[in-house]
């Protein structure tokens, strides 16, 4: 039985350039606190950015991966906006959420004389 839902981001941060990506990746716990080696549907609904890939049930709302053996993961798409985004997944009657930063980004400075 599925106990917990972890997730987290590989970067903590990306560019607010609307090409950055950045990777969410979690794991199904059982009761035991050992990974699950069960599949399952998990839905994200992000505060901002798109996901990447492909939607595993496009007639649902937000975007959905397969966990297969109790991981998964997804590549979220920055937007323009530095904004801090809220990522919360459910999977089952599970929920978990991981925040990421998008920075403005960086242009090269001007110099003038």
């Amino acid at each position: 039985m599925l106990q917990e839902l972890k997730l987290e981001t590989v970067e903590s941060r990306i560019p607010a350039d609307g090409r950055s990506t950045a990777t969410v990746r979690g794991q199904l716990i059982d009761a035991n606190n050992n990974r699950s080696n069960r599949d399952a549907v998990v839905t994200f609904i992000p505060t901002a950015g798109e996901f990447v890939g492909t939607d595993f049930k496009l007639d649902q709302p937000g975007f959905q991966v397969e966990a297969k053996a109790g991981q998964f993961t997804a590549n979220l798409r920055s937007d323009l906006k530095a904004q801090t985004v809220t990522i919360p997944a459910v999977a089952n009657d599970l929920e978990a959420f991981t925040q990421l930063q998008f920075e403005t980004a960086l242009r090269s400075s001007l110099v003038t004389g």
